[in-house]
């Protein structure tokens, strides 16, 4: 048995058992000799007396909420391959109408249209719709930024495939913040949340900055995204690709902290600037303070007070 369905983590269905030529008093047998174990209706464990591990769980969601029920949103992306992301529950969906059954330690979405569904062991929605599912379906904000973020960065969402799958994807709660999102990930550049930090800094009174510097160094020309040369501050706007979770906002807050104080090179990570931008931006005028600005000059009212030299 363990030969014949070892590639399913562990636990089989009932009507998988009949197929293998088991009779239902066989596999009685089986299970009140506590070698094997039921964790559903339909599903046995064959390995110890609980699923063992996400991709066990996934299954017996999947075999026991039926519907046709397949894997969405992150449960999908884990089935895909993506690592360092973790849920309290496995998400599955279903088609408006469909009969299934409400489980334990699963969530299941009722969708009008579901879409395009891939493999069958188990069945899952494509890596792109599942990544705009799973961020629509989050707790927070920022649970949304990062799953989005690192699907695209472990290579399991097609950076490509994204803007299309949300061009035709429905409505969303998230709608907004979403759709700046994608921009960010899917280009995988810098150039949408460079405009944003100069609209964001112009609305502070900040001087212009120079962008686009190069600079030699030992290691050969690199490229300053924004750089006050007057006032010997630095911002480096990193990308996602930069990013395996959003927690690095937190530690890019506290690296630039200690860069204040000596050399003020400052991390702008370019999804903080569309989650939490004040913190950030109270750090980089910090560093122009500490090199010398003085400061927006209010008597001209809005806008740039002087242009870096």
């Amino acid at each position: 048995m363990q030969e014949e369905l070892g590639h399913q983590d562990g636990v089989v269905t009932v009507a998988q058992l009949r197929e293998l030529g088991l009779t239902y008093d066989e596999i009685r047998a089986e299970v009140e000799a506590g070698r094997w174990h039921r964790v559903g209706r339909k599903t046995l464990s064959i390995t110890g007396p609980e699923p063992s591990g996400p991709r066990a769980l996934a299954r017996r969601a999947v075999w026991e909420v039926g519907g046709h029920a397949c894997l969405d949103g992150a449960s999908a992306l884990i089935q895909a391959g993506l690592t360092g992301w973790s849920e309290d529950k496995v998400h599955v969906s279903v088609v408006r109408g469909a009969r299934y059954r409400l489980v334990e330690g699963v969530r299941v979405h009722v969708l009008r249209e579901r879409g395009r569904v891939i493999g069958s062991d188990p069945p899952r929605t494509p890596p792109e719709v599942a990544a705009l599912r799973a961020a629509t379906w989050a707790r927070t904000d920022r649970e949304a930024a990062t799953i989005l973020a690192m699907g695209v960065q472990q290579r399991i969402v097609a950076a490509d495939r994204l803007g299309p799958a949300w061009e035709s994807s429905p409505r969303s709660s998230r709608r907004a913040l979403l759709g700046r999102l994608v921009g960010l990930v899917a280009d995988g550049a810098q150039a949408l949340s460079e405009i944003d930090f100069a609209e964001l800094g112009r609305a502070r009174g900040w001087p212009e900055p120079d962008r686009q510097v190069v600079v030699r160094t030992s290691r050969g020309r690199i490229y300053l995204d924004v750089r006050f040369t007057r006032y010997g501050t630095v911002a480096e706007i990193n990308g996602v690709q930069h990013y395996s979770k959003l927690v690095s906002i937190d530690d890019a807050l506290r690296r630039n902290e200690h860069a204040i104080s000596g050399e003020r090179a400052l991390e702008i990570p370019a999804v903080g600037l569309l989650l939490d931008p004040e913190p950030l931006l109270d750090q980089v005028e910090a560093a122009l303070r500490a090199g010398g600005w003085p400061g927006p000059d209010l008597s001209c009212g809005s806008g740039p007070a002087e242009v870096a030299s």
